[in-house]
């Protein structure tokens, strides 16, 4: 009986030195491929030196704004500043006058009261 629990003890010693052993399972001469999937990162900012962005006007034009606002029932409409992303304008409605500034590139306007024309 004890003689088999030392060839038990025996055996499980030698398979677990035999799996933590460091044994290179092909020789030197044969080549060996690595299949896991290579990651390369690419950064392409090194590579510029100068780097030049283009604004231009948008896409509606300065007349676009004034038209949309005499739609609006605004008269005396004066452009003051048709110049970058947003245009500028003052109006009057009535007695009430106005300035709008409307996006060069969607078009929207947003309007508020400035003053009270009084006669």
């Amino acid at each position: 009986m004890q003689s088999n629990s030392i060839r038990t003890l025996l055996a499980a010693t030698v398979a677990i030195t035999a799996t933590f052993s460091a044994v290179p399972a092909i020789s030197g001469s044969e080549t060996v491929r690595d299949h896991r999937t290579k990651v390369t990162v690419r950064d392409h900012r090194a590579k510029r030196t100068t780097e030049t962005v283009v604004v231009g006007q948008g896409e509606k034009p300065c007349e676009y704004g004034e038209n949309t606002l005499v739609k609006m029932g605004y008269r005396l409409i004066r452009a003051y500043d048709c110049s970058g992303a947003v245009f500028h304008y003052t109006a009057v409605n009535d007695t009430v006058v106005v300035r709008a500034a409307m996006s060069s590139h969607t078009g929207q306007i947003r309007v508020e009261t400035i003053g009270i024309l009084t006669h």
